[in-house]
Order: C-alpha cells, then structure tokens, then sequence
C-alpha cells in the first residue's frame, strides 16, 4: 500500500487535472479545504497577525487558481501551494518594513538564529526582542534571494517541520537532492546572516 501522503498526492494531483482541463471548481473547492489549514499555519510562522494571515491565504488560493495552467506537475500542488504563500508572506513583511512599520513575526523558529545558520564565533550577548525582529526580517530577505527549489526545501523542512522523505515524495526529487538543496540553503542564510547577528552581538 502507498504511503498516506503518495495517495494524497495522487487525488490532488486528479483535480488539478480536472481544473486545468475541465475548469472543474468543485475540484478547486475540495484543493482548497484540504490545504486551507495547512496553508494558514505556514504563513503564521512568517506572519503574527491572524487577520493579515487569513487574507494572505485567500490571496495565495487566488494566485494559485489564476496561474494553475502553469503547474506542469500536478502531483506537486502542495509544495508549489506553499512557494507562492511564503512568497505572498514575505513579499507583505518586506512591504510593510519598507513602510517603517514593523510586522515581523517575534515568534521565529529557533532555528532562524541558531548555531545552524549562524556563525558566533567569538564571545557574543544575548539578543534583545527588538534585534531578533529585526534579523528575522533580514531573515525574510534572505529567503527571497534563494533560488526556488532551495526556498521550497527549507521551508518545507523548518517551517513545514517535514521529514527529508516526506519532502522528497512531495517534490518526487531523490533525497539526496533534497539534503543537498538543505545544505545549500542553509550555507547562503549564514553567509547572509552572520554579519546581522555580529552586528548586534559586539
């Protein structure tokens, strides 16, 4: 028997299918309810709040539906559903910073300013609430620069909290090329991030 996850994308992957070639919005509907809380809880990781949170997931239903033609892989609906909602969150936390006014998610994963992603070589203090809002929105910058399947990896495994194999089945990409993608992500955010994070720690 297939593993849960292989069957679901097998059914979404279906009506997919019958929204490309048929216009079918009952499939839609039904793509829709079974990503729509999964969707949200994502972009909570990036966005705090839950008023913000619900329009980005109703712009991210609505700019999948618009450019679904696009998806030359069906079966990929769930990982490519989640690229275009932290994109919409990221693109709207650098808006909002650009505007001065800060809507960083305080809540950052603690693997956002770790030792994984950070280099704190040599003695460092404690970072204030307001310095790790404001490296989590360096963060958010950071991210943007990765190429796609870079971004859709490590999202899908810090902020998803998703297994190496849970994430190659869901991209269908060896695991091998996931870790590696991992790997090169995370490289490119401590090489981004550790001159924010020395910046605060001198």
């Amino acid at each position: 028997m297939e593993p849960a996850h292989k069957q679901d994308s097998a059914a979404h992957a279906e009506m997919v299918l019958k929204v490309q070639q048929q216009r079918d919005m009952t499939a839609y509907r039904d793509l829709v309810q079974a990503h729509k809380e999964r969707i949200y809880f994502l972009i909570r990781k990036f966005i705090r709040q839950h008023e913000d949170t619900e329009d980005l997931v109703q712009d991210t239903f609505v700019k999948s539906l618009s450019s679904i033609d696009r998806l030359q892989e069906p079966g990929r609906f769930g990982s490519w559903l989640s690229s275009i909602a932290v994109n919409l969150a990221l693109d709207f936390k650098r808006r909002r910073a650009n505007r001065g006014r800060v809507s960083i998610n305080g809540e950052v994963t603690p693997e956002a300013i770790s030792d994984d992603f950070i280099d704190k070589s040599g003695g460092v203090r404690p970072l204030t609430n307001l310095q790790e809002e404001e490296i989590s929105g360096e963060i958010s910058q950071a991210l943007l620069q990765l190429p796609e399947k870079h971004r859709e990896v490590f999202v899908s495994f810090h902020y998803e909290e998703l297994s190496v194999r849970e994430i190659s089945g869901q991209m269908d990409t060896p695991e091998a090329t996931v870790r590696s993608h991992l790997f090169r992500a995370t490289q490119k955010l401590r090489k981004e991030l550790t001159p924010y994070y020395k910046q605060y720690s001198e």
